[in-house]
């Protein structure tokens, strides 16, 4: 009455005095228990003008819902959260965030993902809506564990949830790519990698900024034995692959369409990649070896072959192709490779006459000739 202006400060510092005298864990007769009651039920009856008079003051709401669950009342604690949320003005993240923490906190999970769906759902930003996404599901996996792992009944349980949840979002948003990246990562942590790569997909094709790779799009194809799929990706990698890598990646492609049986197309492949690399002595030589280990005579025999016209100077590269040319079948190309090697390398150079005497003249030979000293 003194100070009207400051009467809800007052009575807040009223309420926290109300409640420090409350707050003896262990009372030590009926008296005491009857007395922390009545000052709880002091300081609620403050909480709860407060509320009225500030349905948005977040400190007030959580002191009011504390007081519910320590006396009992957790529905009306969760309802007290539920209104704040439903009435916020503007954004309402917080509230619903709130109201989330105190439904799992009761273990109503499947409300916890409902709220959780609705915050994803207004939240723009996709690395915000990542991190909020990633947050809930740690939560919702580590409550009830122990050493931060749950019972594999119960943690199938929970994921089931959140992918009934993620497939209910994704139809009715079908071209935000968010709830199928979201719900490959549910299935992988449930080990169904089937369903987590038919996300991925659905992700990659329908989100510009999709967080997977083009090699874990490969990798994931290649795991569920999506041979389609791995050369659709792979294809892409090669294009796209920097020097350093690009020999290995055409290597990798080739590989898949054969296992595919598309021969032609592995090919066509092959010899787009010795087209790439034709002028780079290194990268031919690394082809050339990978086409002999793998036993493609033929392939070996031609990369030789150009092996030998970007460095016609080396011996060593006209004598493997003879090897190669040999090994595939055609002996007098071998021959006609050894014969133009034998013209094309020099011999050791002679030294001159003079020179030649010159080192014959003991007088100018290096001393001692002999080892002279007597044996002891």
């Amino acid at each position: 009455k003194l100070d009207p202006a400051n009467k809800a400060a007052y009575r807040r510092r009223l309420c926290e005095q109300y409640l420090e005298m409350a707050a003896d864990p262990a009372p030590r007769d009926e008296h005491e228990r009857v007395v922390s009651a009545w000052l709880r039920s002091q300081a609620t009856k403050i909480l709860e003008e407060l509320v009225k008079e500030d349905p948005q003051n977040e400190a007030v709401i959580s002191a009011l819902a504390q007081c519910y669950a320590v006396d009992g009342r957790k529905d009306k604690a969760l309802t007290l959260w539920q209104k704040a949320a439903q009435s916020a003005r503007g954004n309402a993240t917080p509230m619903l965030e709130r109201y989330a923490d105190a439904l799992i906190t009761q273990r109503k999970f499947k409300d916890y993902l409902d709220t959780q769906a609705h915050i994803l759902e207004s939240e723009t930003d996709v690395k915000r809506r990542r991190e909020i996404f990633q947050r809930m599901l740690e939560r919702l996996l580590f409550i009830d564990s122990f050493n931060g792992e749950l019972p594999e009944d119960e943690k199938k349980k929970r994921l089931d949830l959140v992918s009934t949840a993620l497939t209910d979002q994704a139809r009715r948003h079908p071209f935000d790519g968010f709830w199928h990246e979201a719900l490959a990562g549910v299935f992988e942590k449930a080990g169904d990698p089937g369903k987590a790569f038919a996300e991925m997909k659905q992700a990659y094709y329908t989100s510009p900024d999709t967080p997977f790779s083009l090699d874990q799009l490969r990798a994931a194809a290649m795991k569920v034995g999506d041979l389609k799929s791995a050369i659709y990706f792979q294809k892409q990698v090669a294009a796209s692959a920097e020097a350093k890598d690009e020999a290995g990646e055409w290597r990798e492609l080739v590989q898949l369409l054969e296992d595919d049986f598309r021969m032609n197309e592995a090919d066509q492949a092959r010899r787009r990649l010795e087209a790439r690399i034709s002028q780079d002595p290194t990268a031919l030589e690394e082809l050339a070896k990978y086409y002999n280990e793998s036993g493609q005579d033929d392939a070996a025999r031609r990369v030789q072959e150009q092996i030998t016209r970007v460095k016609g100077w080396d011996g060593k590269a006209l004598l493997r192709l003879a090897l190669t040319q040999r090994q595939s079948g055609n002996p007098a190309e071998a021959a006609k490779t050894l014969r133009q090697l034998l013209t094309s390398v020099k011999g050791p150079a002679q030294p001159d006459t003079a020179q030649a005497e010159r080192l014959m003249q003991v007088e100018r030979w290096p001393w001692p000739l002999l080892d002279e000293r007597k044996a002891t």
